[in-house]
């Protein structure tokens, strides 16, 4: 029941940052706008039953939500389809040091990535080996609001915002899961690096 409160608060934030003209938060940037409202309804611990959106006068108006709390996965990703951004294994590599370099630019989108669960010192991980030659390294990204963990190692699907926070004593970019998935096959673990 928790995952699925958990989704339908992420759809409502998803449609207050997706139906925002300037998609700019108080402080200006849509990623604090996303992580204030994500923010507001964990510490209300509150099922939300309508999202907002500026009018065009720019106050806030209340309007339906995309997604009832009952709402499926399948359902949710039905509803997000459009804005998401599925990784490919060729982009894989790429885009996770994207996310590194070029935060901002990523910062309140959706994406879907596969790979390994991994865990590391009590930190969460999608996680796959990017080959460079004879070289190999982890390529990873923190996961956040995980609901029901899947065993260590086991092939995920993950959709989710891109945003930032702490891992240790780092600010970094992390995965605010709204979908897991376990796929049926697996993928690649090893990836090109391009």
């Amino acid at each position: 029941m928790h995952r699925k409160i958990q989704a339908f608060l992420v759809c409502a934030a998803l449609s207050v940052v997706l139906a925002s003209c300037s998609g700019q938060g108080p402080s200006g940037s849509k990623d604090d706008a996303l992580s204030q409202e994500t923010k507001d309804s964990n510490a209300a611990g509150q099922d939300h039953s309508a999202g907002r959106k500026k009018d065009s006068e720019g106050s806030v108006a209340d309007m339906e939500p995309l997604l009832d709390p009952g709402a499926t996965d399948e359902e949710l990703l039905e509803v997000l389809k459009e804005e998401t951004t599925v990784v490919a294994d060729a982009d894989y590599a790429a885009m996770l040091r994207s996310f590194q370099e070029d935060t901002n630019d990523h910062v309140g989108q959706i994406y879907q990535l596969e790979g390994a669960y991994v865990v590391e010192d009590g930190v969460p991980y999608l996680s796959r080996t990017a080959v460079d030659g004879e070289e190999r390294e982890p390529c990873r990204i923190p996961l956040k609001y995980i609901m029901e963990e899947p065993e260590e190692g086991a092939w995920i699907r993950v959709t989710g915002i891109l945003n930032r926070g702490e891992v240790g004593a780092k600010v970094v970019p992390l995965l605010e899961v709204a979908v897991l998935q376990l796929p049926d096959t697996p993928g690649q673990e090893e990836i090109p690096v391009s």
